[in-house]
């Protein structure tokens, strides 16, 4: 399953920045295969906020009158942007945040960053993976990256200078 390679397992990304409909007539086509070597057939659906509302009113369906054996997760950081009548239809399970190491873990392993660009993005991740790949992925990450450095430095010579300057003072 970590490799997502299980026969009935249906791992459903986004094509470029949206899920599209064709996508959701694809696994349709898939869906009615039924189960290959288990009792059931797991869809995860990932990054769901990224639907257009095409394809997220072609899954509705499926969530109304899923087939036996057939179970929906609809992954996403971001609930509030699914469409009403798929969060409808659904049931909330919340997670909490990850550990600093294992979320740094996971970033070695699923992106290549060196060991500052972890550090920094588990800094602002909050425990959450999505955030820590939106956050590398940003276009402007290394100028994000300089300004934390910066300000770090400054925070630094703060507290080092700060007592120093107060000895003059005196």
């Amino acid at each position: 399953l970590r490799r997502t390679i299980h026969p009935d397992l249906i791992w459903v990304v986004a094509e470029g920045k949206t899920l599209k409909i064709k996508q959701i007539r694809d696994l349709e086509e898939r869906l009615q295969q039924g189960a290959h070597e288990g009792r059931a057939l797991v869809v995860l659906i990932d990054e769901a906020e990224r639907f257009t509302i095409g394809a997220a009113n072609a899954l509705l369906k499926n969530l109304e009158e899923p087939r036996a054996g057939v179970h929906f997760v609809l992954a996403t950081a971001a609930p509030h942007r699914l469409p009403i009548t798929v969060r409808s239809r659904c049931q909330r399970l919340r997670f909490g945040p990850l550990g600093e190491t294992e979320l740094a873990g996971l970033l070695r392993e699923e992106l290549e960053l060196d060991d500052a660009e972890v550090a920094d993005a588990v800094r602002v991740a909050e425990g959450s993976v999505a955030r820590a790949r939106m956050l590398v992925e940003h276009e402007q990450f290394s100028d994000w990256q300089k300004w934390c450095s910066r300000l770090a430095d400054a925070e630094a010579l703060r507290k080092n200078a700060a007592p120093a300057v107060v000895q003059q003072l005196l």
